[in-house]
């Protein structure tokens, strides 16, 4: 049996490192292999950088044709992971529901078959894949945090009068609910705090938005599916960036409803590449994650990852942190030559990164111009996991 608890460390601290939109696979194409190689350096980087205590591969993570070819990729995304034992789950995306050679139940079996994965699926029966809840314990071997991670469809509903992309079915939300119920009753008859994530967002990641006229703003962008006669910019407040309209389903059958009644605190997807923005609504933040992968349609060299980090001593509280591909110093072989360059601005995150994560400036002035900043990085081991 797949372990259902983990920890916060020594510090009181629990932090997740989020990876979204690899769609890695292999191929004999060299321009592939140089996004692939560009995205195994990030991911490798960011996992010794960063020290989580859990890593999540948010969906569109592989494909393959045959099983060995997925194993192989799989094997390739995770290896970081493995090597340094730090506990890791998934959630499958809408690509890796259809417009594959292989099944989602895939995926599934080969994430679910190394030692330090967490991948399962907790209730037969129900719709999707994979879904399933992690408990983080503090103190006294007591609950204080829930994690939940739910399949959120295909790319394609079977019921397209209703909705373009998929959803998350009413016995996924039942099941969420009936699990958020049990630990109620076992926790003085109050919720334990939750965090979600999937995939594809919810409709209501529209709310954060300003719907604006396309012709007069500098910067709106067009949305997606029933907001597509629309543009829109980010509400006053909400951080990040929006480039590109988000691509939730069209149909709403109440899944933020239930979140908001049944403790949960933050939600986290992935599915529109070049979108890092979040925001709070009803008490829920709502984030969307930039594309760690090359090999999708990316950001090139603002490529990305999301640390959030839960402090037993604050809870519910968290914090969430972006990370790109540029703020490690890391060299391109993919991006065109401009973006191999990096900027003064650049280089001066660079050293604002390492600086936070315990490296030296002056050590990182020298090395950043010639991009060996990340063998600093990764060599520097924290004491103190932030």
């Amino acid at each position: 049996m797949k372990k259902r608890t983990l920890k916060f460390n020594e510090n009181g601290k629990f932090r997740i490192l989020v990876l979204t939109d690899l769609h890695e696979y292999k191929s004999d194409d060299k321009e592939t292999q140089n996004k692939t190689e560009d995205a195994l350096l990030l991911v490798e980087t960011a996992v010794k950088a960063l020290s989580p205590d859990l890593v999540v591969y948010n969906g569109d993570n592989a494909f393959g044709k045959t099983e060995e070819d997925l194993k192989e990729t799989i094997d390739a995304i995770t290896k970081t992971v493995r090597e340094l034992n730090i506990p890791f789950t998934m959630v499958l995306g809408n690509h890796e529901h259809d417009d594959r050679e292989l099944p989602p139940e895939m995926p599934v079996k080969i994430f679910s078959s190394y030692e330090n994965s967490l991948v399962r699926e907790d209730k037969k029966g129900i719709s999707g894949y994979a879904n399933h809840y992690i408990s983080i314990k503090g103190k006294g071997n007591k609950n204080k945090y829930l994690l939940f991670f739910i399949d959120s469809g295909k790319s394609r509903s079977d019921f397209p009068e209703l909705s373009g992309y998929d959803w998350v079915k009413d016995d996924q939300i039942e099941w969420f609910e009936k699990v958020c119920d049990q630990f109620k009753e076992k926790n003085n008859n109050e919720y334990v705090p939750a965090i979600v994530f999937q995939h594809m967002p919810v409709t209501e990641i529209y709310n954060l938005l300003d719907e604006v006229s396309g012709l007069e703003v500098s910067g709106a962008i067009k949305g997606q599916g029933m907001f597509s006669n629309k543009y829109f910019v980010l509400k006053e407040g909400v951080k990040g960036d929006l480039l590109e309209g988000p691509c939730p389903p069209d149909y709403n059958n109440g899944q933020f409803d239930s979140w908001k009644c049944h403790g949960v605190k933050g939600a986290f997807f992935g599915h529109d590449h070049k979108n890092d923005f979040e925001g709070e609504l009803d008490g829920v933040l709502l984030a969307q994650i930039k594309g760690t992968g090359f090999n999708g349609y990316s950001d090139g060299i603002k490529t990305g990852l999301k640390l959030i980090t839960i402090n037993e001593n604050d809870i519910p509280d968290f914090e969430t942190k972006d990370y790109y591909f540029n703020d490690f110093g890391l060299v391109s072989k993919s991006a065109v030559l401009p973006h191999q360059i990096m900027t003064e601005e650049q280089k001066k995150n660079v050293k604002n990164t390492a600086k936070k994560i315990g490296l030296g400036v002056a050590a990182v002035t020298a090395a950043a111009a010639v991009g060996t900043v990340v063998k600093k990085i990764i060599k520097k081991k924290q004491e103190d996991k932030l």
